[in-house]
């Protein structure tokens, strides 16, 4: 009797599973060979060196260079974001195909495969695999169709693959190691502040101050500036053609970082806007050939307070002395003069 009642629990199961396929979309359960395995199944990740992204006349491409690092549009374009790119592909991995929906090409539009965004993979001028993205499901999970195939399928989750450069744009402008930097100069914004030159002459120095008097003393900032081109991110990416973007140049601090390598790298920092109307802070790059394929002809949003870090002039390495107090017999303003008679 238990087996009987098992029995019947299990077809009621299959039953309704079935009854969410048939009413989803109006139609019914289909067998495929592909359902249960994953979207790249017999295809090696390793193996992709070009990817295109396409969608409403849209159209980016991420290539692999020779040195293993991913760019846009060619090997010498924009460097990529390889983490994004490689949690897109981890995906497409791991996606497996829950069930085929449609099997018939006037069925695809109901998918959002009429018009649909397209993913393609190659590797070694050769395709590896082609995919339709349509519509996602309310409940999670997206439908899809291999090349130009009359058929759509249901994976597990969706796949994120927008044909926008600013989502695969690797957004470290500059990413230096400590160590790597010999000498750092500031020519800042404000023309009565003097420049200055931190340098050094072996990896294992600190950074000092070039010209400090013996009654100086350096500050803080000084340590600090070994870091600054640790990390320099930006937000977005504009064409030197941007209005905006030049007008912040009209006047710039300048700063000039030199590598025990031999490169140099200047920066440009500039501000546009109003504490009214928004601020907005931008860096523009250039270096020798060899600085990391840096996209010269492009301005870079940076947070506001990044302006700060390449806006310096000497007086702020130099620490500033504190307030004597009077000395013995020293005549005192007269506020103190009258706090003392109360």
């Amino acid at each position: 009797m238990l087996d009987k009642k098992l029995l019947i629990a299990t077809g009621i199961l299959v039953a309704g599973a079935a009854a969410v396929l048939l009413t989803e979309r109006g139609t019914a359960p289909l067998a495929d060979q592909r359902t249960g395995k994953t979207v790249l199944e017999g295809v090696s990740a390793a193996a992709v060196d070009k990817v295109e992204l396409a969608k409403d006349g849209k159209t980016l491409t991420l290539v692999r260079a020779a040195d293993q690092t991913w760019h846009l549009g060619d090997d010498k374009g924009f460097p990529v974001d390889a983490a994004r790119l490689g949690r897109l592909l981890d995906d497409l991995g791991h996606a497996r195909i829950e069930a085929i929906v449609a099997a018939k090409k006037e069925a695809l539009a109901g998918f959002g495969l009429a018009q649909p965004a397209r993913l393609t993979l190659d590797g070694g001028g050769k395709p590896l695999l082609s995919l339709a993205l349509g519509d996602a499901r309310k409940g999670g999970g997206q439908y899809l169709a291999f090349g130009d195939e009359a058929k759509a399928y249901l994976i597990g989750q969706a796949v994120d693959a927008p044909p926008d450069p600013d989502a695969w744009e690797h957004k470290v402008l500059l990413n230096l190691a400590k160590d790597q930097v010999k000498a750092i100069s500031f020519t800042p914004l404000a023309a009565d502040k003097a420049p200055a030159t931190l340098a050094r002459d072996k990896k294992e120095d600190p950074l000092k101050l070039e010209g400090l008097a013996a009654d100086e003393k350096e500050s803080p900032a000084v340590r600090n500036a070994e870091s600054l081109a640790a990390s320099v991110t930006f937000s977005k990416r504009y064409d030197k053609s941007n209005e905006e973007a030049k007008g912040a140049f009209a006047r710039a601090a300048k700063t000039v970082i030199t590598t025990f390598d031999g490169k140099t790298y200047t920066v440009l920092a500039g501000t546009t806007g109003s504490a009214d109307k928004g601020i907005k802070n931008f860096l523009a790059v250039t270096g020798t050939p060899e600085t990391d394929r840096l996209d010269q002809a492009a301005y870079f949003e940076v947070p506001v307070g990044m302006m700060t870090h390449f806006d310096k002039g000497r007086s702020d390495f130099v620490e500033k002395p504190a307030p004597q107090p009077p000395t013995a017999g020293t005549a005192q303003p007269p506020a103190a003069q009258a706090t003392k008679k109360q």
